[in-house]
C-alpha cells in the first residue's frame, strides 16, 4: 500500500456519537471537464444508480475525482469526492443511509466552472421563473432553488443554482438527492 496514509483530521460528537473523519490523500489528478463530470454525475445521483458504497466509489474514481473525507456518524458511512482543474470544481457527497432519516440515502454533487460567462437572458427568465425559492447568498449571488422532482425510482431531486447578481452568470449548479436504500 505505497503512497496510501489515512491523516486522522478531528475527531467531532454529534449526539452522543463519536465519527472519525479521515482525510485521504489524493489518488490521481482530475483531468476530465468538470461540467461534463457534472452532467454524468447528476442523472446518475438522481436515478438512485449510487444505491451502496461501492457503486458511489467506483464512479467518483472513474471520473477521477479525489476522496476528500469520509467516516461513520450515527450508523451512516459517508464521503465527499472532489476534482478541480482549469475547467472548475466538481464535488460529489454521498451518505448511506442519510443520518437523520435511515429509509434514504442521500447525495449530492456541485459543479462551479472557472470561467463564468451570462446565461442568455430568455434562459435566465425561464429559470427564474421557475424558481421555488430564492435567496441572496454571499452578497453578490442568488441562489435558485427550482422545484423538487420525484424519479421512476422513487429519488426525490432539487437543483440548486447559484447566479451571479451583477453578471448573470452560472457560478455553481448543485443537485441534492435522497433515495429510499433498497434503490439499488
Amino acid at each position: 500500500m505505497k503512497n496510501r496514509r489515512l491523516v486522522l483530521t478531528l475527531v467531532l460528537p454529534l449526539v452522543g456519537w463519536t465519527t472519525i473523519v479521515a482525510q485521504v490523500p489524493a489518488a490521481a489528478k482530475f483531468s476530465g471537464d468538470a461540467s461534463s463530470v457534472f452532467e454524468v454525475l447528476a442523472p446518475a445521483a438522481g436515478s438512485g444508480y449510487f444505491g451502496q458504497p461501492k457503486f458511489f466509489e467506483a464512479a467518483m474514481q472513474k471520473q477521477q475525482l479525489s476522496k476528500k473525507e469520509g467516516g461513520d456518524v450515527a450508523g451512516s458511512s459517508w464521503a465527499r469526492w472532489e476534482g478541480e482543474n482549469g475547467t472548475g470544481r466538481v464535488a460529489a457527497y454521498a451518505s448511506f443511509p442519510a443520518p437523520l432519516d435511515k429509509q434514504r440515502n442521500a447525495f449530492w454533487v456541485s459543479f462551479h466552472p472557472a470561467i463564468v460567462a451570462a446565461i442568455p437572458a430568455p434562459l435566465l427568465s425561464h429559470l427564474l421563473s421557475r424558481a421555488r425559492q430564492t435567496a441572496i447568498s454571499s452578497g453578490d449571488s442568488l441562489e435558485v432553488k427550482l422545484p423538487a422532482e420525484e424519479t421512476a425510482f422513487g429519488c426525490r431531486q432539487t437543483y440548486t443554482l447559484r447566479i451571479g447578481i451583477t453578471t448573470g452568470a452560472l457560478v455553481g449548479n448543485t443537485l441534492d438527492v435522497s433515495c429510499p436504500v433498497n434503490v439499488k
